[in-house]
């Protein structure tokens, strides 16, 4: 969003940009980050994945945006961690500024906080999941924008309902699923007809 150049000398790095369009850029996050407009139980799930990011705004049962972010040219074998990191941390924010200007009030955030060690999935899955993949970038960028207002959710099997409720691909269907688990449980505190949470919703399968 700032073009920049570079140069280099025998000693020095130098860096030219344009000094105005950063301070326009820099007001422009600051009143995102403090804006308290949002719209009324509008909300976002939001399902991470090493290679796929899916997100999915809602106000109750009425689907505003769906977004799906790809990352998988940056994992793998021989990639550089600090790319995937740093561009990790640049969709964030872009997911942050993208939710405050959809007036979203709550975001509702697939848990991630499992155990480390060997799940006997694979040398890849454990690279990608242990030693890649950042779990608490996501939450940690986001509260800067949602303070309050952001909730970690259990998305046990969150994919497969998605993907038997929704004609999405599969990140965004798990988003809706994690973003109508967390609304219902956490924020409306629903339950069914016998009076058990609605963690997993009643529901026949997609025509």
């Amino acid at each position: 969003r700032l073009p920049y150049q570079i140069q280099l000398s025998k000693r020095l790095i130098l860096i030219t940009f344009d000094e105005g369009l950063l301070y326009n850029l820099e007001k422009e996050e600051n009143k995102l980050s403090k804006s308290t407009n949002c719209i009324k139980n509008r909300y976002c799930g939001i399902d991470l994945n090493p290679n796929y990011i899916g997100f999915s705004v809602k106000n109750e049962d009425k689907i505003i945006h769906t977004e799906q972010i790809d990352l998988k040219k940056l994992t793998g074998k021989n990639i550089s961690s600090n790319k995937l990191d740093h561009e990790t941390k640049e969709i964030f924010h872009y997911i942050g500024r993208k939710l405050k200007s959809l007036n979203v009030e709550y975001i509702f955030l697939e848990d991630l906080n499992f155990k480390n060690g060997n799940k006997n999935k694979g040398k890849s899955f454990n690279r990608l999941t242990i030693n890649q993949w950042n779990r608490n970038t996501p939450y940690n960028i986001l509260s800067k924008y949602f303070k309050n207002k952001i909730f970690k959710v259990n998305a046990a099997y969150s994919s497969t309902i998605g993907n038997c409720l929704y004609n999405f691909p599969d990140p965004i269907n798990a988003s809706l699923e994690i973003g109508r688990r967390g609304f219902e449980v956490i924020i409306l505190k629903k339950k069914n007809e016998k009076g058990v949470s609605s963690f997993y919703p009643d529901f026949d399968l997609l025509k």
